[in-house]
């Protein structure tokens, strides 16, 4: 039987739908990572986050003609975060940024029932119905279309298609319980105290098992003390130093990748060394590796980053996209029940 992993970056929620059927508000499609501090569209939202559009001034200076936002933050995470205030207090503004704008795209752009993950995932139902997704994208347009997943993040890796999240979601929380009383919200306490978490005796907000709090977003009752709430999504910097997803989900793709016998790659630049280390690690029979990516140099860009795995045999689709690519004969052949051919 067929085990495909799939990869899922920015450039298949880019491409969550055929234009020709998109219901959605058009200014809610999710964003490539370099669009994350397009004002003119997101105003609303950075607004809410002063620090945010301040630090979204200066990295339009040079993203994207020198350096890529996520080059430039990693360059402020690694260089001023750790003395300027001012700094560190914008990359803590990011977090809740990224959690408030991409809860609003699932909301106003999410829901339409013809969509492309949608046909992934009744492409995976009809051989075989077993599949490993590593899935890169904030926003849970990918969790709409799997009924195995509920209002839980246990639920991911429930079902015979187990999604990996490696970088959080929109609608996960890590929650914390102050050694002190707080009277302030996460979003203001992180603000006041940037450097809270590297203090010793500090311990690391936990992740929440539940998805989609009601109520205060930045705040948790549990009936006997209040937790403060924050965001479980990763910043977008090169070289994580660790993933936001339970250490059961990673162990859930190592068995995954065990059983690999193809790859797909959508909308993912190959950017996570972490990643692929693991792939590295894992894969250990031949394994056939299709890109679809916006244009021929791109997919090259990717065959680069992964090339010293000796297992891998790479094809770069002609598609050009998500949707055109299932649309073509490839992608039914990608997921025959079948060992996949692949020339070049």
């Amino acid at each position: 039987m067929s085990y495909p992993l799939v990869v899922l970056g920015a450039g298949a929620s880019f491409d969550y739908i055929d234009p020709n059927h998109n219901t959605g508000e058009l200014n809610w499609v999710p964003p490539l990572t370099d669009d994350l501090l397009n004002f003119k569209r997101f105003k609303d939202t950075i607004s809410k986050f002063p620090h945010v559009g301040d630090l979204f001034a200066d990295a339009i200076r040079k993203v994207p003609s020198r350096m890529t936002l996520e080059e430039y933050l990693t360059e402020i995470k690694n260089g001023k975060a750790s003395t300027d205030r001012n700094r560190q207090i914008q990359l803590n503004a990011l977090g809740f940024y990224l959690q408030e704008l991409f809860t609003i795209i699932s909301d106003r752009y999410g829901h339409q029932r013809v969509n492309n993950y949608n046909a992934l995932i009744g492409l995976i139902k009809d051989n075989g119905g077993e599949a490993c997704i590593v899935n890169f994208n904030y926003d849970n347009l990918l969790e709409e279309n799997i009924e195995s997943i509920d209002n839980t993040i246990a639920s991911y890796i429930a079902g015979s298609i187990k999604v990996i999240k490696l970088h959080g979601g929109c609608d996960w929380v890590s929650y914390h319980y102050s050694l002190f009383p707080i009277e302030m919200d996460s979003y203001h306490f992180l603000i006041s105290e940037p450097w809270y978490f590297t203090l010793p005796g500090i311990t690391q907000p936990k992740l929440m098992n539940q998805r989609r709090l009601l109520g205060d977003p930045y705040r948790y009752h549990n009936g006997e003390r209040d937790a403060l709430l924050f965001p479980a999504v990763a910043i977008p910097v090169a070289n994580k130093e660790v993933y936001i997803c339970p250490e059961d989900h990673l162990q859930n793709l190592h068995v995954a990748l065990a059983k690999t016998d193809r790859i797909l790659i959508i909308g993912w630049s190959a950017g996570d060394p972490n990643l692929i280390q693991i792939l590295e690690q894992n894969i250990k029979k031949q394994t056939k590796v299709l890109i679809v990516t916006r244009s021929e140099e791109s997919g090259s860009d990717i065959v680069k980053k992964l090339e010293h795995i000796k297992f891998f045999k790479f094809k770069i689709s002609k598609t050009g996209s998500f949707t055109n690519f299932l649309k073509s004969d490839e992608a039914d052949s990608f997921f025959a029940n079948k060992e996949v051919k692949i020339n070049g």
